[in-house]
């Protein structure tokens, strides 16, 4: 359940039902950055939109899920 108490589940679909990515983004403490994302999930590429929420593993409570567009910057 990833290495902390928060994690960032994410997919390529707005219900998050197919292409989801449960751990994407473990950790203890805010930000939770993730450096190498490209090389774990194929659905994170230039331009497509992601759906993700937060949830905090130690409560239970997760987020509404929110849609981002994967930027192309380097």
């Amino acid at each position: 359940e990833g290495s902390g108490n928060y994690q960032i589940q994410m997919s390529s679909k707005e219900d998050m039902s197919i292409g989801f990515y449960q751990n994407f983004g473990p950790g203890a403490t805010s930000p939770l950055i993730m450096n190498t994302v490209k090389d774990v999930w194929v659905e994170y590429s230039c331009g497509k939109k992601v759906y993700w929420l937060f949830k905090d593993i130690t409560t239970g409570f997760k987020s509404n899920i929110l849609d981002s567009t994967v930027s192309c910057a380097n």
